[in-house]
């Protein structure tokens, strides 16, 4: 968009803003709550009051701080017990704590492994 296009276009979106505001300024029910909040802004400075006292006078319950809570403190998990399996066809036996697993992996990834042998060398 050319810089001369783009320029009209900001200026017609500001004569409609500035029509909206003058609609604004004309409507009845504005005028009448500019006035009541400069009303009620001067009594508060007069009494020495705030928004939140008024507040906290016509409705008490708005203010009511609720407690919070604590973050719950987990109780640290026993340890898994060692589990001992024996392959009966090579005699390799094969301790685990049963680490859980992951969906993508399978087979002997599943679990951490310590392997030893029984009088048979890892060759």
């Amino acid at each position: 968009m050319s810089r001369l296009a783009e320029f009209r276009q900001l200026e017609q979106q500001l004569a409609a803003q500035l029509a909206e505001l003058e609609a604004l300024k004309n409507d009845e029910g504005l005028k009448r709550e500019i006035e009541f909040e400069t009303k009620l802004r001067a009594l508060l400075a007069e009494h020495g009051f705030g928004l939140p006292q008024v507040i906290e006078l016509l409705d008490p319950k708005a203010t009511i701080v609720r407690p919070v809570r604590e973050p719950k403190i987990r109780a640290e998990r026993k340890q898994r017990a060692l589990k001992v399996y024996l392959n009966p066809h090579s005699g390799e036996v094969i301790e685990t704590k049963g680490v859980t697993t992951s969906a993508s992996s399978t087979g002997s990834q599943n679990t951490a492994l310590t392997r030893s042998s029984r009088g048979f060398s890892d060759e």
